[in-house]
C-alpha cells in the first residue's frame, strides 16, 4: 500500500473533535489563556467587603480517591474575562460592581475530556455583601485514568466557611 496513502487513511480514524479548539461559553474568557497556581496554606479568611463593592469567593472542592493524583486547575471567568483560577483545594476572592454577572468555571487540561468540564451560572451582588460560588469536582478513578463529575454553584455562607476550613489560598497568574 502507497505510504500516503496509509497515513490518510490513518488520519481519517482521528475524530475530528481532536484537533478541534475548545469552544467556551461568553461567560468564560480567552481559551488560549492558562493559569500557573500557587496555593498558601494557613491564609486568614477572606476579608470583608468595601461598602461599594461586593466580594466574590470562589472555591474548588475536590473530592477525589487515594490511587488518583490529578489536582486540576479551574479558572474562573466572570463576563467574558478571566479573573483567576485555583487548584485543588484552594480558593480565592474578587470585588465587583452590582448587578448581574455571568460566571464561568472551566478546567485547564491538555486533555479535551477534561476542557469540556465547563460550569456556568448567573450571580446577581449587592454592595457590601459576600457571595461564594464553588466548583464542585468528584474525581473517580479508573482503569483508564480518572472520569469526572463537577457542578458550579452558588453556595450559602455556613457550607463555605466549612469548605474555607480545610482549602488553602490560591494565587494565579495568566499567560498566553
Amino acid at each position: 500500500m502507497n505510504m500516503k496513502l496509509l497515513v490518510a487513511a490513518f488520519v481519517a480514524t482521528i475524530p475530528c473533535s481532536a484537533f478541534a479548539a475548545t469552544t467556551l461559553p461568553d461567560a468564560c474568557g480567552n481559551a488560549a489563556v492558562k493559569f500557573d497556581v500557587k496555593t498558601e496554606k494557613n491564609a486568614t479568611a477572606p476579608s470583608s467587603p468595601d461598602s461599594s463593592n461586593a466580594r466574590v469567593v470562589f472555591l474548588e472542592a475536590l473530592n477525589k480517591p487515594g490511587n488518583v493524583l490529578v489536582k486540576p486547575t479551574v479558572r474562573f471567568g466572570l463576563d467574558g474575562v478571566w479573573v483567576g483560577a485555583v487548584k485543588g483545594n484552594s480558593y480565592f476572592t474578587v470585588s465587583l460592581p452590582s448587578g448581574e454577572h455571568h460566571v464561568c468555571a472551566a478546567w485547564q487540561s491538555k486533555f479535551n475530556t477534561y476542557r469540556k468540564n465547563v460550569g456556568l451560572a448567573a450571580l446577581n451582588v449587592e454592595p457590601g455583601k459576600t457571595y461564594y460560588v464553588r466548583y464542585k469536582v468528584d474525581l473517580i478513578g479508573t482503569e483508564n485514568g480518572a472520569a469526572a463529575i463537577t457542578d458550579l454553584a452558588p453556595i450559602n455562607e455556613d457550607e463555605a466557611r466549612f469548605l474555607l476550613k480545610t482549602s488553602e489560598l490560591a494565587t494565579s497568574t495568566a499567560s498566553q
